[in-house]
């Protein structure tokens, strides 16, 4: 009696073990379908080490676009910049009053408006001291000459009323440096030695390395930006 009480045991023993694994494992398959069926106060391991989204750890994050790129920024400028228009206005002009009818140039532009040097070259500033100019009053006239003989002349207003003259006597300029920065609206210093002339605030002439006098008004630009 003694060892079939023992076997009797053995198998109880077993029994209980196979009881306590079922009943593990059907608590393990519980909690797996509780997570797919969408209940989240069950969550798998696997779905606590994700965090509070419930995403799985090895999940990509989900802020990061799908191309791996943020998408770029829209730039104030990247829409069609309009071309810069000139600030002054450029003409052609002849008199048989000035120089014997030479080809000439006017300019108007409003006060606050920078002339830009059209070529580079050795600058030359030269006082006007004709007796028909306004008394009390300054004015006069600047050449650039350049390496190869181009030289462009400037007949200007009254200085520190007119005109602000950025420039001295002998200066070398570069193309596009600033040579004087209208001021007011008086005329040119040929305005009053020639009687009769349009008042152009700025007059000059562009001659060539030939000598010849040239029509500039397709270089409005350069005197306007600097830019040829």
């Amino acid at each position: 009696m003694g060892a079939r009480a023992r076997r009797i045991g053995l198998v109880a023993a077993g029994v209980a073990v196979a009881l306590l694994t079922l009943a593990a494992v059907a608590q393990a398959m519980g909690l797996g379908r509780a997570a797919h069926s969408g209940n989240t106060s069950l969550k798998t391991p696997a779905a606590v080490a994700a965090g509070p989204t419930g995403a799985a750890a090895t999940s990509a994050p989900t802020t990061t676009p799908a191309s791996g790129r943020s998408p770029a920024p829209t730039s104030p400028t990247a829409s069609a910049q309009p071309s810069v228009a000139p600030t002054i206005r450029l003409e052609s002009y002849t008199n048989s009053k000035v120089l014997s009818g030479t080809q000439l140039f006017g300019i108007y532009a409003k006060p606050g408006t920078a002339i830009h040097a059209p070529i580079g070259g050795k600058v030359v500033v030269l006082a006007a001291t004709d007796p028909g100019l306004p008394t009390g009053k300054v004015y006069g006239y600047v050449t650039i000459t350049a390496t190869d003989h181009t030289q462009v002349a400037l007949f200007i207003g009254a200085v520190g009323v007119d005109v602000h003259l950025l420039v001295r006597d002998q200066d070398t300029l570069t193309a596009g440096a600033v040579v004087l920065e209208v001021i007011g609206g008086g005329p040119s210093v040929i305005y009053y030695t020639a009687k009769g002339v349009t008042p152009y605030q700025v007059m000059g002439y562009w001659r060539d390395p030939s000598g010849k006098y040239i029509d500039a008004t397709s270089k409005v630009q350069a005197f306007a930006t600097g830019s040829p």
